[in-house]
């Protein structure tokens, strides 16, 4: 996603598996495009959104209770990659992700763009901080974010998030504190000059490794539609790649060691500071983060 000086860091895989592409095409095919809802968008005469306010919940509906259907052929000793996809927050996909969490034997290691976890898979981080495994956070700073505005260009209100999510981050480590003074929990800051961070995913022991474009945040596991690649690899075929890739993600990365080393409210710009104060007498700012 490099265009002009200006990169989107993400992660891109090759997977060569005629069935997994195979399987994609054919929920495409079945699930997508034969819903009312779905409009090409090179008709001039598509139907605008209320008109299609009915079919639109029809197929939301329709997609909870759907998934990938192939035939399993991998025994649990040998590589293999899962599809997975799901929508809602009992969807399969929300439901493996807090299962590779848990099952975790010695470290969890997750990326995603925006600190604002959902409420389960907090407390899973917390779970295995008891009970001594490893963690590291990998998160992009705020002005790695899609929707950081710099000072010196017009403020709008969309660009109170960034900070929204660096206060969810502060907060989460003051609170474990105890356990980044042991080095049991790693949280790695990502920046690159004026470059985004759009990184998601999670790798588990050196056995586990979820690719998707999950944000790992409320409106991904409530309201989106997330896809997922889960690689379960017993032999560690894949351990030279699987470090490669993470230590070239961590390159752009800094420890943080103290919460006091993130930006708080009284730092931020007058115009940022002065709207969350606003948002937070009402409580507004609970409720973005559950939508954004």
């Amino acid at each position: 996603m490099h265009q002009h000086e200006k990169y989107r860091y993400d992660r891109y895989q090759l997977i060569t598996n005629p069935v997994l592409a195979e399987t994609m095409i054919g929920y495409i095919k079945q699930h997508l495009l034969t819903a009312g809802a779905v409009q090409r968008l090179d008709r001039d005469d598509r139907p605008k959104s209320p008109e299609i306010k009915n079919e639109t919940r029809q197929f939301r509906f329709s997609l909870r209770r759907t998934g990938y259907k192939f035939r399993d052929k991998a025994s649990n000793d040998e590589l293999a990659v899962t599809p997975l996809v799901g929508l809602g927050k009992q969807s399969v996909l929300n439901t493996t992700i807090h299962h590779l969490m848990s099952c975790t034997a010695q470290k969890l290691t997750l990326c995603t763009p925006y600190f604002n976890l959902p409420a389960r898979l907090m407390r899973n981080i917390i779970y295995l901080l008891h009970q001594g495994k490893q963690v590291e956070i990998i998160v992009g700073d705020k002005t790695t974010n899609d929707f950081f505005i710099p000072e010196d260009q017009p403020f709008k209100i969309i660009g109170v998030l960034p900070y929204l999510y660096e206060i969810n981050l502060r907060r989460f480590i003051s609170r474990l504190q105890r356990y980044i003074d042991t080095g049991q929990l790693t949280v790695r800051l990502w920046k690159d000059g004026n470059n985004s961070y759009h990184l998601k995913g999670m790798w588990i022991d050196d056995e586990w490794q979820l690719i998707t474009g999950n944000n790992l945040n409320p409106r991904a596991w409530r309201l989106d539609l997330e896809n997922a690649i889960l690689i379960h690899d017993p032999k560690q075929e894949m351990c030279e790649q699987r470090h490669k890739e993470l230590e070239c993600i961590r390159t752009h990365t800094t420890v943080v060691g103290n919460h006091l080393e993130l930006q708080s409210i009284q730092q931020y710009p007058s115009k940022v500071r002065k709207l969350i104060r606003r948002l937070r007498r009402i409580r507004l700012d609970k409720l973005i983060s559950r939508i954004l």
